[in-house]
């Protein structure tokens, strides 16, 4: 069986990187009250007047011990769990960002730099080398300049391509020290492959998901190893990428 990864000269290789600022919002409101970012227990919630309040964002300690994520509601949250609850300051978060984003822009120039979010950005490291090492070396360097200026600790995925620097910055960068990620090609059968459920993979909703597993596609693997035609009617242009992402193409 021919695949997307027989013709390696065919494959797009830079070196990418996606660089995430850790629970960002509530690292910034740790920040402000002079606490470490990783240890605190905090959450920052939006309409704090509403018990329907969303939590825009939590400290990892709070995601940890009480479950409490992105999209959680306030009503959720019960009264004997240690969590503080902040209200939001964009104001500050844009600063932060911005002054974050500076740091980036050393690494390389403003044409292989973008902003993803207001907490991650792409930047392509392939011409910056010489004057700054090898992949590793920049993402440490990174790393420490922005705690340092900021206090905010980011995880970096590293990858030949935007879709695999993000897939290892979130399935394996973020999860543990030392909370870098390189993944290359070669990788795609041993690591892409077992992102589960599938909606771990990025773009892949829960509809989307559902999609597929009525079509027998019930893992990355099998998105792989599935007749490209057969996405490709279920699911049009669409159908095309979630295949050439499965072999972590983007």
């Amino acid at each position: 069986m021919s695949t997307p990864l027989d013709d390696p000269k065919r494959l797009p290789v830079r070196d990418i990187m996606c660089i995430d600022c850790k629970s960002f919002y509530a690292s910034v409101e740790a920040i402000r009250r002079a606490e470490y970012p990783l240890a605190a227990k905090n959450a920052v919630l939006s309409r704090p007047e509403s018990a329907g309040g969303l939590i825009l964002a939590a400290s990892p300690d709070t995601k940890s011990d009480y479950g409490v994520k992105l999209g959680t509601r306030q009503f959720e949250i019960q009264p004997d769990m240690d969590i503080q609850i902040v209200d939001p300051h964009m104001s500050d978060y844009i600063k932060i960002n911005y002054q974050i984003n500076e740091i980036y822009r050393k690494f390389t120039d403003d044409a292989h730099w973008y902003v993803y979010s207001i907490d991650e950005s792409f930047i392509d490291v392939s011409a910056s080398h010489e004057l700054f090492g090898d992949n590793w070396a920049i993402a440490h360097a990174i790393r420490d300049q922005v705690e340092e200026a900021t206090g905010i600790f980011t995880t970096v995925g590293i990858g030949p391509n935007p879709l695999m620097a993000k897939l290892a910055l979130d399935n394996e960068a973020k999860e543990k020290d030392p909370w870098i990620a390189e993944w290359g090609y070669n990788d795609v059968k041993q690591k892409l492959w077992h992102i589960q459920p599938l909606t771990d993979f990025w773009s892949i909703g829960n509809k989307t998901a559902a999609k597929l597993e009525a079509m027998g596609i019930y893992s990355i693997k099998d998105l792989a190893l599935s007749d490209r035609k057969l996405i490709h009617d279920r699911f049009g242009i669409l159908g095309d990428a979630l295949y050439f992402h499965a072999w972590g193409i983007e």
